[in-house]
């Protein structure tokens, strides 16, 4: 997580730590999930079915794929 904040923010995980709330953290990773969502152009009413989440998801697709050839 702090990770996270260091790239995305350019904020010190020490300031987070000693500074931050719980909900100001929690309002900043829900903000930032929606802007990421946001520029895949994803809406957050959009539902996806099983297949489609696995269809998205490379390893899974790459294993499955295995599977059926083995």
């Amino acid at each position: 997580m702090f990770e996270l904040a260091l790239h995305e923010w350019g904020v010190d995980p020490v300031v987070i730590a000693e500074t931050w709330t719980d909900e100001l953290l929690c309002l900043m990773v829900a903000k930032l999930a929606e802007r990421k969502r946001a520029e895949r152009g994803v809406r957050d009413d959009e539902a996806v079915s099983d297949e489609e989440l696995f269809a998205r998801t490379p390893l899974i697709r790459r294993r499955a794929s295995a599977d059926q050839a083995g």
